[in-house]
């Protein structure tokens, strides 16, 4: 049935149409499907059915309906979600070889020396070489100088140990490099600060030092501590040179 065979298709049904479409309006579900039962009976006697009944309220055919449907457009997709960056790690609360000075660095070492259980975790010729790099050549420091540092120092923290002391602001024995040490005893000898004694054993120490002869005891770093603290004292900063 052509589109125009239709429009005359609804003439003689129209009024009672207009009858029963206002009852879909009901408040009574019953009446409501009755009537649209007889409404799909009506159009069905005419050769109608609702699609055509749709059509002729609108003014379009059912084609144009359908067609105007698929061009209906569609809601865009949501942009994908970014994932969240990772949470960025929190600090280690022991003491790494990359956040402790080099000082510190020394300062833990010393204590981790005397921690029997710890030192039985490593070797003692690698400990000893690792203290004796951080000592006469720290950049020389390897890798897996490193890695041991981070590893024992881990272990004595865990165990509860701490360093709360912050390493004495003058030059030590334990704080300079080969060289630094060198040029203090420049400066201890040159500035006085050593009794007579202790000046000639000083410049003696210095001479078999700088040609590798002589390892230094404890009480000869303990001599070139005291002056360095007593030339600190004094006023003596590092910027100054020997008279």
């Amino acid at each position: 049935m052509s589109g125009h065979t239709k429009s005359l298709a609804f003439t003689p049904i129209a009024d009672r149409l207009s009858k029963l479409i206002p009852r879909l309006a009901s408040d009574q579900a019953g009446e409501v499907v009755a009537t649209a039962a007889a409404i799909g009976r009506t159009l069905a006697g005419a050769g109608l059915d609702w699609h055509d009944l749709a059509a002729r309220l609108t003014g379009q055919t059912l084609t144009d309906l359908l067609a105007k449907a698929d061009a209906r457009p569609t809601s865009p997709s949501p942009p994908p979600q970014r994932p969240a960056p990772p949470p960025k790690p929190e600090p280690s609360p022991w003491p790494t070889f990359g956040t402790t000075s080099h000082a510190r660095r020394k300062l833990w070492l010393a204590a981790i020396a005397k921690d029997a259980e710890i030192m039985a975790t490593v070797e003692s010729d690698i400990f000893a070489a690792f203290r004796g790099r951080m000592a006469d050549a720290p950049d020389a420091v390897t890798t897996d100088d490193t890695r041991l540092f981070n590893r024992l120092a881990r272990a004595a923290w865990t165990k509860g140990l701490r360093i709360d002391r912050e390493p004495p602001p003058w030059p030590t024995w334990a704080k300079l490099s080969h060289f630094g040490r060198l040029g203090m005893l420049d400066v201890v000898v040159a500035e006085a600060a050593l009794t007579e004694t202790e000046a000639e054993t000083m410049t003696a120490f210095r001479a078999a030092y700088y040609r590798h002869q002589i390892t230094p005891g404890g009480k000869l770093i303990r001599v070139f501590n005291a002056a360095c603290r007593n030339l600190w004292d004094r006023g003596w900063r590092p910027e100054q040179k020997a008279a």
